[in-house]
C-alpha cells in the first residue's frame, strides 16, 4: 500500500521505559533495602547500561518487561490492515479512527494493495472504480440520514484509517503467520520493528 505514514509518538518514552524495566527488575532484588520513598527513588535513578537492558529483556520474567511500552501512530493503512494487525497480538493496545463517530463523506481515501499497484492499469482501474463506488454509496447513505456507523458497512476494506498502537516491545507483542498477512507483510513488519525498538 502506498501513502502510509508512521511515527513513534513517545520517542522520549523509550528511555523512560527502559529505566522503568531496569528499576522493576532491581526492585525484585533490593526490596529489603527500601525503607522509605527516598530509598525507592535512589534505586529508581541508579544508572544502567544498554547491556543491563538487554540482559533483563532476555530473562524469562515478562512482568518487568511490561513496564516498557512504545506507542506508534499509523496513518493511511487500510481497514483490512487494521483487522489483520489487531488479531495477532499480545500485550498490545489499539485505538483507531471510528466509522461510528467520523463522517468520511468527501474526506475518504482508500489504500491500494501492492498486488494491485503492480498489476496492469486495467486492473488498477477496476479496483479504484470499485472502491470509489463504495465510498460514493457511503456518502449517499449519510446524506439520506443513515448514521455513520450503519453507512460504514458500505465502505471498502481499503478505506484508509488512523491507528494508534501501544505495545510492550520486548515481549514480542505481535506475531504474524506469513500465510495470514501476505497482502500486508511489508507494512506489518515495519510497524512491528517500530514497536520493538
Amino acid at each position: 500500500m502506498d501513502h502510509i505514514e508512521t511515527a513513534i509518538l513517545n520517542c522520549y518514552g523509550i528511555q523512560e521505559a527502559e529505566q522503568n524495566m531496569v528499576f522493576a527488575a532491581r526492585l525484585t532484588q533490593h526490596g529489603h533495602t527500601i525503607q522509605n520513598m527516598a530509598d525507592l527513588m535512589d534505586l529508581y535513578h541508579q544508572s544502567y547500561s544498554k547491556k543491563t537492558v538487554e540482559n533483563i529483556a532476555g530473562l524469562p520474567h515478562p512482568t518487568v518487561q511490561k513496564f516498557m511500552g512504545n506507542t506508534v501512530a499509523v496513518v493511511g493503512a487500510s481497514r483490512r490492515f487494521l483487522a489483520q494487525i489487531t488479531r495477532h497480538q499480545n500485550e498490545v493496545k489499539y485505538m483507531s479512527a471510528s466509522l461510528q463517530y467520523s463522517n468520511y463523506s468527501g474526506h475518504a481515501a482508500f489504500a491500494i494493495p501492492y498486488g494491485i499497484m503492480k498489476a496492469d492499469k486495467e486492473i488498477q482501474d477496476i479496483y479504484k472504480k470499485s472502491c470509489q463506488s463504495d465510498l460514493d454509496h457511503y456518502t449517499e447513505l449519510c446524506a439520506l440520514g443513515i448514521d455513520h456507523d450503519s453507512a460504514g458497512y458500505a465502505t471498502p476494506q481499503g478505506l484508509r484509517n488512523v491507528l494508534i498502537i501501544s505495545a510492550t516491545p520486548l515481549l514480542n507483542p505481535i506475531s504474524y503467520p506469513a500465510s495470514t498477512v501476505v497482502p500486508n507483510v511489508l507494512p506489518v513488519a515495519f510497524i512491528v520493528d517500530m514497536l520493538s525498538l
